[in-house]
């Protein structure tokens, strides 16, 4: 299952007749396969997919253009999409597998590469201690790029920006990594009006967990708005509604667990 343009408000993710009001809750339950993180409310989905990344569900980043032929605002066919690494035929059992690992990237535009020696994205990377880990990464564009980001468990460790005009922004480096989390890169190009962003590499350090204190209690907080909305509309009655709930305090119990 996917989820599509899961947030759109910038100062508030839950708000917004279109925002995926349920999605942390399957998320927890385990039944998301992928979020359509690079579709219209791309900055907006990338806080939410960060929480939910932070908690350690494996959800990676989809694609989808979200177009509508009918109105001169929506982005035209292709604008979104995602792209796969393969090391088979392609097919589209394949692709959809290679998509499902986290073996791909999403973009608007411009193309992304990202190794951490012999790691590509979806791999997971065990650590006895923290350290440093070395990271390989480049983008490319057809416009000129504005800059190559470093992500370390949502947040930006390595800022890479490109002389005026290049069309390429490459980094070879060590990141710090001191407890469980992830890495992952991002580019924007021709002044943010096109991104690209890499699915993770997981990394786990021997007793040093993530710390997801807070990424738990944003989505208790939207879980406890789902309930309230959902108790407010009362469109739901016996079996159904008795189901609904226990998604909702199972969904709870998970990121309650997160929480020390």
């Amino acid at each position: 299952m996917s989820y599509t343009h899961p947030a759109m408000d910038s100062m508030d993710l839950y708000k917004s007749a279109y925002s995926a009001k349920g999605l942390p809750v399957d998320a927890a339950l385990g039944r998301v396969d992928t979020v359509d993180v690079m579709g219209w409310g791309y900055q907006q989905s990338l806080v939410l997919w960060y929480h939910l990344l932070n908690c350690g569900f494996r959800i990676p980043a989809a694609a989808g253009t979200d177009v509508f032929l009918n109105r001169i605002v929506s982005s035209p066919p292709g604008w979104g999409r995602a792209y796969v690494y393969l090391n088979e035929r392609l097919t589209y059992g394949a692709w959809m597998r290679g998509q499902r690992a986290g073996r791909s990237f999403v973009t608007s535009g411009p193309m992304l590469e990202m190794t951490a020696g012999t790691l590509t994205p979806g791999d997971t990377l065990k650590l006895d201690a923290p350290g440093e880990v070395k990271l390989h990464a480049r983008a490319w564009s057809n416009h000129p790029l504005d800059a190559l980001e470093i992500v370390v468990s949502g947040r930006v460790v390595q800022t890479i920006t490109p002389a005026a005009g290049a069309r390429e922004a490459v980094f070879d480096g060590s990141v710090p990594v001191d407890r469980t989390g992830w890495l992952a890169v991002r580019c924007t190009a021709e002044n943010r009006s096109r991104s690209a962003h890499m699915n993770p590499i997981w990394v786990e350090v021997r007793g040093h967990p993530s710390d997801a204190r807070s990424d738990a209690e944003f989505l208790l907080k939207w879980i406890e708005r789902l309930e309230a909305d959902l108790r407010k509309r009362d469109r739901l009655s016996g079996p159904g509604r008795d189901h609904a709930m226990q998604q909702i305090e199972a969904a709870r119990a998970v990121y309650r667990k997160l929480i020390p």
